[in-house]
């Protein structure tokens, strides 16, 4: 319940006796004790019950937890189990409504990388560079992950090229839900089937960063931060926010 209190989450959870029932706002609550920001029950069992769950694993704490010898996973107790549920009722009782980030839809997906490319024929420089590395994070983020997430935190050397030239398989650290080694991801080769293929657009991204910048990939990130006269920043990744104020820049261009 740590994680729960002091407002530390970001669903608005209204008590069922509380006359703003359904609204999205705390303004007007007469008590802000029992009217308060809470973690999702969603959030809550995947985002950390289901982590310590895993954490109790790799340590050898499996099975059902006893309470009387302290023996499996404290997770997997009555207790867990039951505040679980109780927030799924609280939640519901209060009218809260799952939010979900906005989708891109795959004909305007389309449309965004025909656009590009014809946008990055055009450019030169480090400009065509930049839309360049954009448009691989973008055909990465919605073929691979579905978000905007993790294209950052690709290691260059761990992308391995499927036989024949075929797709690319991931190996990667990838914030709050992937740790080296543990996942593997990845996508075929698409030319001749649909619009554009993600594959391509990667292999167009580094071979123009090899003849550009001399960046060999050996080490470091597949999708750099560059600054604008093409230096790597050192230190710095693409976070989603960062890449979804790119995005939305590239969507109104």
């Amino acid at each position: 319940m740590y994680k729960d209190i002091n407002d530390s989450g970001r669903t608005i959870i209204h008590n069922h006796a509380c006359p703003n029932v359904g609204n999205s706002s705390m303004d007007s609550c007469p008590d802000l004790v029992k009217c308060s920001l809470r973690h999702s029950s969603n959030s809550m069992r995947v985002g950390i019950v289901l982590k310590l769950s895993k954490a109790f694993q790799d340590v050898g704490r499996r099975g059902t937890f006893q309470k009387e010898t302290m023996a499996g996973d404290p997770t997997k107790s009555k207790l867990v189990q039951e505040y679980i549920s109780y927030k799924q009722m609280e939640q519901g009782l209060s009218g809260h409504k799952k939010w979900e980030a906005p989708t891109m839809s795959r004909p305007k997906m389309d449309k965004l990388m025909r656009n590009m490319e014809l946008h990055i024929r055009q450019a030169k420089g480090i400009v065509k560079l930049r839309l360049a590395e954009r448009r691989a994070m973008y055909a990465f983020c919605f073929t691979a992950i579905k978000r905007l997430a993790g294209a950052g935190y690709i290691i260059a050397p761990n992308v391995i090229r499927m036989p024949n030239n075929g797709g690319l398989v991931f190996d990667c650290t990838w914030d709050k839900t992937l740790r080296m080694d543990s996942h593997c991801f990845g996508f075929f080769c698409m030319v001749g089937i649909e619009k554009w293929c993600a594959h391509r657009i990667i292999d167009q991204w580094v071979n123009l960063a090899k003849s550009m910048l001399n960046i060999t990939f050996t080490g470091g990130l597949l999708f750099p931060r560059l600054d604008y006269d093409g230096t790597v920043k050192l230190g710095k990744q693409w976070k989603a926010n960062d890449l979804s104020d790119s995005l939305e820049r590239d969507l109104k261009r």
